[in-house]
């Protein structure tokens, strides 16, 4: 577990650094708790799925409650400290399955959408 926690702090050091901001990452939850549960699970021999232990980063637009301590803003400000009453579906299962989720990924504001009489924003 250490080695892994190492090496996804090695590549995602420049998204999490605050001296560094890429403003890739959003949100960086990292749960080493989860993460050391799901190690002794598979230590007893009871992966959860073929899944079971992968990190994984949810792009902003999955609903998160906020007991993973992740806002969910599709992009925008208007939606920053918005509670959620629970995960969507796809984390559920994501969580069931073994994966582990360190954060969330930034993404273009209400996923690109747009209606034809809006400008584009680039």
């Amino acid at each position: 577990m250490q080695a892994s926690i190492r090496a996804i702090k090695k590549v995602l050091a420049p998204s999490i650094e605050p001296e560094l901001p890429s403003h890739s990452i959003l949100a960086f939850y990292g749960e080493k708790r989860v993460a050391k549960q799901l190690d002794d699970e598979r230590a007893n021999r009871r992966a959860r799925s073929p899944f079971h232990g992968i990190p994984i980063i949810l792009e902003d637009n999955i609903m998160t409650d906020m007991s993973l301590g992740m806002d969910t803003t599709v992009g925008s400000y208007a939606f920053v400290g918005a509670i959620l009453k629970k995960n969507t579906t796809i984390v559920d299962r994501l969580q069931k399955k073994g994966m582990i989720i360190l954060g969330k990924s930034n993404m273009t504001e209400f996923c690109g959408l747009k209606t034809p009489l809006m400008p584009p924003g680039w």
